[in-house]
């Protein structure tokens, strides 16, 4: 969280050619559990800071390759706009032996279909608290950039939601897959080597939307229940329809 909470001040300083450089993933290291590798992981993408491996990948376990081949989650940190994600809001909750605990909220543009708007927002729900919570985000919060109390344009549209660690590969498969002796379905991977991360992901594409999780309604609030020393992390597409078309 140290690292986290220092870069939130300057991610206006990154950008394409010049990102913010948060420092090495830890997954697969040791000493931390599988929701805080996620969580730094989740981060590192949203503020588009480069992926730099600390483990020896000759000797990976099937939790760390999962999570290192959520292509979901990668298309994030590849997306074209180079937006880095802005931390919204910030409270302590119950902590623990390491320090005091936090709730957070991220949010930024992800390049979407030309129409309504031409882009996608991610929402990210941080929580380094001790106990699992119940965290929300209003259509204000999340649109804050457009629209001050509510008059962004975006809050008046019906949005789906995709959760970017729906369509986590299993830790059977990827087991299999280090053993040499499995596959991945075609639909639930992405080629990155063949196909890149240029562009808008369809919503049909599993690999990089994730798995529908829910709708948010015109002037909606978002929840979500967030692990201890966990994330959760969504993509939201608009639909084309506004409030006065429902």
């Amino acid at each position: 969280m140290n690292v986290i909470n220092k870069v939130a001040y300057f991610i206006s300083k990154g950008g394409i050619g010049n990102w913010n450089d948060l420092d090495m993933l830890q997954a697969g290291q040791g000493g931390m559990a599988d929701e805080e590798y996620k969580l730094q992981f989740s981060v590192w993408a949203a503020v588009k800071s480069p992926f730099i491996l600390s483990n020896d990948l000759r000797r990976i376990d099937p939790d760390t390759l999962s999570l290192l081949q959520n292509s979901a989650v990668i298309q994030v940190s590849q997306d074209e706009l180079g937006q880095g994600a802005n931390r919204r809001w910030r409270y302590y909750v119950d902590g623990d032996e390491h320090g005091p605990g936090e709730i957070q909220l991220w949010t930024s543009q992800l390049m979407g279909p030309p129409e309504p708007f031409g882009f996608d927002m991610l929402v990210l729900f941080l929580n380094s608290g001790s106990s699992p919570l119940r965290m929300n985000a209003t259509s204000e919060q999340i649109w804050f950039d457009f629209g001050r109390r509510g008059t962004a344009p975006q809050a008046q549209y019906v949005w789906d939601v995709y959760d970017l660690w729906g369509a986590r590969m299993d830790r059977q498969t990827a087991q299999n897959i280090i053993n040499q002796n499995g596959t991945v379905p075609e639909r639930a991977r992405w080629n990155a080597t063949a196909n890149g991360y240029k562009g808008w992901p369809q919503a049909d594409n599993v690999a990089l939307m994730g798995t529908h999780e829910d709708i948010l309604q015109p002037e909606g609030t978002l929840e979500a229940d967030v692990p201890a020393h966990g994330v959760r992390m969504f993509r939201l597409r608009a639909q084309d329809r506004r409030r006065d078309e429902l």
